[in-house]
Parts: C-alpha cells; structure tokens; sequence
C-alpha cells in the first residue's frame, strides 16, 4: 500500500488535495488613513468673497485675494499682505500710477491658483526681478464656514526666495479663524503619526506589520508642519499633504509614491480638538449658509492697502440719481453723495435706495447758499435742517458736510459741527463737457487717496458713469465711500480739496 501510494505520487495519479472553500487570504487590518487626492478648488463664483487685487509695477507685485463677511479673516488677510510687502525693499515707496486701459478690473482668488508652479505664479508678475505673488483659492463653503487658501511666493532674479501656502478656515457664525494645526488634540500627536507612517509604507507596498514607534522630537515637528496643511474636504475627510522631509524608521528604502492622505469623518472624532469637531460639523451640513457680503460701501477694505478712490455726487438727489444708482449696483461700487436737504425732500425714496444699498450720505445744506455769506444761525440752521430731513429718511446720523462751491470760513466750520469735505480731483461735469473729455478726467487723474467731485443732477454725468466706474476698477482702484477711505469714519477735519477757491460744489 505504502510502495502503490508513492509510486501514485510519483506519476501524478493521485487524487486532489482537499481545499477549504472558506478560506480567504490574510487582509490588511482596516486603517483610518487612506491615500487620498488634494483637496480641489472651487469656483469662487457664487460665494460671498469681495474680489481685490493689488498689481503695482514699482514694487513688482501680483496679489490677487478677497475680503469676507468674517472681519477677523480679513484682518489676517490685511496683515498677511502687509508682512509679504515687507519683505520688498521698494514696496510703498514708487507711485501706483496704473494707466487707463491696464486691465486690472479682473480680481480676487483665481480658481487652481495655488496649484500652479511658482515660476508660473512668478511670470505673472509686472517686471522682473525681485517680486511678490500672493494667489488664493477657495477651498471650503459649507455651512457657516468658509476655507480660503492663500499662497505667497517670492522671487528673486533666478530663483524661488519663498514658497509657503496657508488655509484658513473663517466661521461666520462665531467669528472665529481656524488654522488647520488648531483642529487635532495635541494629546492624539502618536496616533496621528501612526496613521500616517501606516498609510504610506502600503502604499509604497511594504508587507510589515511591525509596530510603529512613537514619534521623536524632531518628527513631532515633522508632523505639525504636516498637520499644519490640513484642509478640509467636501464630505468632512481631513486631507494631510505629507511634507517632503516625512521620514521614518518603518519608511526605510520605501518609495511612497503619494504624498497626500485623509481621514474619514467618523475616524477623525476621536483625534479632533473641539474646534475641529465643530468645523467638521459644518462640513458635513451642506451648503454654504453663512451670511452674504455687505454692500459695496460697508464692506472692509484697508485703503492704505489697496488703492481706492472715493467719487462724490453733489447737489442731488434728482430724477436721474436711479439710473446712477444701478450703474454703481452693477459694478460693485460705492460712492458719496453731499445732498440737498430740498432735494431729498422731493425724492425720499431715491434717498432711502441709496442708504439702502449702502452708499454714504452727507450734507450739502438746504439749497446750496455760499456759506461764508451767512449768519452762524443760518448755517446751523441749513446744515442742522438738512441733517434732521435725511436722518428721517434713511435712519442713520449725517456724519460730515460739504460746503457748497467748497467755501467756508472757520466761523463756518463752527457753526456747520461737522467735517467738511472738499476733493482733490474737480471734473468741472457742470460744465457739460463731452463725453469722452469726462470720462478721462475722472478715470485718468485719481491717485489713490482721492475725493472725485461730480454731479448727480447732470444727465452728462449719469450717463458716464459706466465708463467712469469700468475705467476706474481696470485702473486697479476699489471704489469706497469718503469713510472707507478714512478706515471706516469721517475725518474728523476738513477734507482733501480745492479750498475756497473752487468754483463749484
């Protein structure tokens, strides 16, 4: 029996082994990271970002970014900036004098922006040479959270000085920013090290189970510039890019061929500060239902930032002031208007759409009297008549004036107890100059900082006022009220302008 069985073995006519139909092949144990794809950028269309841009051709500077409805986000985003162009000797010192024409009109994050290569981001620039690009994206609208990415990158003649990208995560219901290294417990490091070491050597292919070790000093620093890149994909993963310089022992001759990993919602729980939690939380709730952008003059903008200019209308309102006002409605832009106490009498509701829809109201006394003409008691009386009748109207306190024909005395300016503000770039549109002369002069003279005069009441000057805006925001220029230009209150002396010698106001 024994001979027959092996010599059945020998010639291969023995019968089958028998196999296990329930046996399977040894898995690997399931992992909270896996090997993911960046997160993506999204269209800034549709979601609550105020578009800026600043290109000055002196300081050789690029910056493309958007304000949000988070004041604490843009405060960042301003100082941000602020610290970037400190780094370029002749940032602030050439003047920004853009010419008609340049094309500055398109602003704001750019969608993929930040993925492009630096010399890209670099060739963007105005000239040459040492310079500042500073590229955003959209990366997070859910809820009551909005995530922006914001990159910077430096050059140098040939080379890349700086290359650094940041996300932030602003919730506008408390107000709160969150850097992403704020989202994990500090207490969960080891666990969070582990994971990553674990999704990386499967992915490189390794077969070891062998433990990892805890983290070392120096890869704790590793995994917080790591942890400090997280950001927060649409259904609530947390997405890590993997630093270049991640190394460990269990990594040894692997070759992980992706550097970017996520983890799910449910596994992230217990590894999340309570910020996290809550910035997850919002992630997971759908779309963005946060609060929309102010209008157009209660917005934040740094004017000593961005270039701004602020136009001013005199002597309305007037039937041709809602034409003006969907031109500025259109376009995103705020303006002043000094008004006539008799004229928003006649027209209260053009007064009410224009405080409406956020535009600065000052006074202009009743009916344009040369104040240096009259008695202190008749200019507190026109100037206190007028500030009660546009009061009524709009609800909000008149915070500054301006003297008719830009005439005043200092017995005026006691007598009117509010500033006076002049302008510094005079259109003459009273005058009724043609078209394309207008436009020029309104578009081709500002520099920032300016208070430009013109007339609401002048149908020449209505119906310029798309050229005059277009002309302006492809200039570079953000249009403000007189306020804005002085961060966000009226001066609190007499303003910028021609002085009394000016012929019309």
């Amino acid at each position: 029996m024994t001979t027959a069985t092996a010599a059945g073995t020998a010639t291969g006519t023995a019968a089958a082994a028998e196999t296990a139909a329930a046996w399977e092949p040894p898995a690997w144990p399931e992992r909270a990271f896996a090997v993911s794809d960046p997160v993506a950028p999204r269209s800034p269309e549709g979601l609550p970002l105020a578009p800026q841009r600043i290109v000055h051709a002196g300081a050789n500077v690029e910056a493309r970014f958007a304000y949000l409805p988070h004041e604490a986000f843009n405060a960042h985003i301003d100082e941000t900036i602020r610290e970037a162009l400190g780094r370029l000797a002749e940032a602030g010192s050439a003047p920004y004098r853009p010419a008609a024409g340049t094309g500055l009109s398109e602003r704001g994050c750019v969608e993929g922006s930040t993925e492009l290569g630096a010399d890209e981001l670099l060739a963007t620039l105005p000239g040459p040479g040492v310079g500042l690009v500073l590229a955003c994206d959209a990366v997070l609208a859910a809820g009551s959270v909005l995530g922006i990415r914001v990159r910077v990158v430096l050059g140098e003649p040939g080379a890349v000085a700086e290359d650094r990208t940041s996300t932030l995560y602003a919730d506008t219901a408390s107000g709160a920013v969150l850097r992403p290294s704020e989202l994990w417990r500090t207490e969960a490091e080891a666990e969070i090290w582990g994971g990553l070491v674990e999704a990386a050597r499967r992915e490189a292919g390794s077969l070891s189970l062998a433990e990892i070790a805890d983290p070392s000093e120096a890869q704790r620093d590793e995994l917080r510039d790591a942890l400090g890149s997280a950001e927060v994909a649409d259904d609530g993963s947390l997405v890590v890019r993997v630093p270049e310089g991640f190394s460990a022992a269990e990594l040894s001759g692997l070759k992980p061929s992706d550097r970017v990993v996520a983890l799910p919602p449910g596994a992230s729980a217990p590894l999340l500060s309570e910020a996290g939690a809550s910035l997850i939380a919002a992630a997971a709730s759908g779309d963005y239902t946060g609060p929309a952008l102010p209008a157009p003059g209660e917005r934040h903008v740094d004017c000593t930032l961005v270039p701004c200019v602020a136009v001013t209308y005199d002597d309305g309102p007037s039937a041709l002031t809602p034409a003006l006002l969907d031109a500025l409605a259109e376009r995103r832009a705020a303006a002043t208007f000094f008004m006539l106490g008799s004229a928003a009498a006649a027209f209260p509701d053009v007064v009410s759409r224009a405080a409406a829809e956020g535009h600065e109201i000052g006074n202009h006394t009743w009916n344009h009297p040369a104040l240096p003409k009259l008695r202190a008691a008749k200019v507190r009386e026109q100037i206190d008549t007028t500030s009660a009748t546009l009061t009524g109207i709009t609800g909000r306190p008149v915070t500054m004036f301006r003297p008719p024909y830009g005439e005043y005395t200092g017995a005026t300016l006691r007598a009117a107890r509010l500033p006076a503000i002049l302008w510094s770039v005079d259109t003459n549109d009273w005058k009724g100059p043609p078209p394309e002369e207008l436009v020029a002069t309104a578009v081709g003279t500002p520099v920032p900082g300016d208070i430009v005069l013109m007339h609401d009441i002048h149908a020449g000057t209505v119906e310029a006022a798309p050229a005059i805006i277009d002309g302006l925001h492809d200039r570079g220029f953000t249009l403000v009220t007189v306020s804005q230009l002085h961060g966000g209150a009226a001066p609190l002396g007499v303003g910028v302008g021609a002085g009394p010698d000016a012929t019309r106001g």
